[in-house]
């Protein structure tokens, strides 16, 4: 692994959100391999509490949510000395706001520590003359999770080429990895063992395609007696109550189990045969979809963004056009129609997630790129 690399993840999320989740695998990854990494944020964030419960060294004396200018300063000042004392040799920014201030402490108090950007959110940059030097010329390397917003930024700034990777990121693969089927479970909600059941698992808002995922229903139900669908998730900007309505309407109340937000997603993992993604946008990273697949679970999702990244085609599931039900109900027709299929998937998922999405693969991809910005840096 060569010789340790210091680095601090600047994270300043006011949720566990995909960013959040982001950054302290990373942190997480890199400790276990021996490269000390600090998550950096605001005392009681999200991501400073998921930090402290998995025992990863914290710096939670910053304040990157705000902008007032005696509170950047002391953020500044506070800053620099952590990256002092620690040795830090890396700055990794994980949000804009956070690039931003990395940046400043470079420019203002002489910090010459290399910044190193993850692009995980759909935000798009100004295309602006400051925006363009802070990327081209003030970032030693930017990441992105995926390879349509990288596009997006080499549009704008074609230099930036050189000095940018695609890394999706990692979900614990020793915490999700494949389980018996989950028949009491089955049993639970009525799904017989001879029946095939297809999730989705995601918050309640529009984005997540839950709409168009019931029609899909609605198409295969007319084609397969033996189908049963499934729906979790907290509700947010959609009530658990109007999907109910949406599942009488289109004729699916047998066909549908409705359940709220499980903290623990892997029971129902195992209990399905199908996982599903139908999102119609977002999802710059898919943590779900990753865990589908670190347990064995076949994948039918939506061509956006990650899941363009993250769904080997035809190997451990499939893709289908956003906002489209024909397609997605084809798509799942065709792991439905193959149960022999179906299990050659589930076993190419486990590998396939292994391959791309384990902690391990997610650090050393991290790891080289610290190396190679530490060594520019010294010629």
């Amino acid at each position: 692994m060569g010789t340790p690399v210091y680095s601090l993840q600047l994270i300043s999320v006011r949720w566990w959100n995909g960013s959040a989740h982001h950054a302290v695998m990373l942190a997480q990854a890199l400790n276990q391999r021996g490269w000390p990494a600090w998550v950096a944020g605001r005392e009681g964030s999200p991501a400073v509490q998921q930090s402290r419960q998995r025992r990863l060294p914290v710096y939670d004396g910053l304040d990157h949510e705000s902008l007032t200018p005696w509170k950047l300063l002391r953020n500044l000042h506070r800053l620099g000395r952590f990256i002092r004392t620690h040795s830090i040799q890396v700055i990794h920014a994980h949000r804009a706001e956070d690039q931003f201030h990395a940046l400043l402490l470079r420019q203002k108090l002489r910090v010459k520590v290399p910044v190193i950007r993850t692009v995980s959110d759909l935000r798009p940059p100004r295309a602006n003359p400051l925006n363009r030097f802070l990327y081209t010329r003030g970032l030693a390397f930017c990441l992105f999770t995926c390879r349509s917003v990288q596009r997006h930024y080499l549009q704008l700034w074609p230099e930036l080429a050189a000095r940018t990777a695609v890394v999706p990121g990692a979900v614990d693969t020793r915490y999700f990895q494949p389980w018996p089927r989950n028949q009491a479970l089955r049993e639970s909600i009525g799904v017989r063992p001879n029946q095939v059941l297809i999730g989705l698992l995601a918050r309640l808002s529009p984005v997540k395609g839950h709409h168009q995922f019931l029609q899909a229903a609605r198409l295969l139900a007319s084609r397969y007696d033996q189908v049963r669908f499934l729906i979790s998730g907290q509700a947010v900007e959609i009530h658990h109550t109007q999907l109910q309505q949406d599942i009488q309407r289109l004729g699916l109340a047998d066909r549908v189990i409705l359940l709220d937000r499980q903290n623990d997603v892997r029971p129902l993992l195992a209990a399905l045969d199908i996982g599903v993604v139908a999102s119609l946008d977002s999802e710059v990273t898919c943590r779900i979809a990753m865990e589908m697949l670190a347990m064995g679970l076949p994948v039918v999702g939506t061509r956006v963004n990650a899941l363009l990244d993250v769904i080997q085609e035809g190997t451990c599931g499939f893709l289908a056009s956003p906002g489209q039900p024909t397609a997605m109900a084809d798509a799942l027709s065709r792991c439905i129609e193959d149960p022999e299929r179906r299990l050659a998937m589930s076993r190419k998922a486990r590998r396939h997630a292994e391959q791309y999405f384990s902690p391990e693969t997610f650090a050393r991809q991290v790891q080289n790129i610290y190396r190679q910005v530490l060594n520019e840096k010294e010629t």
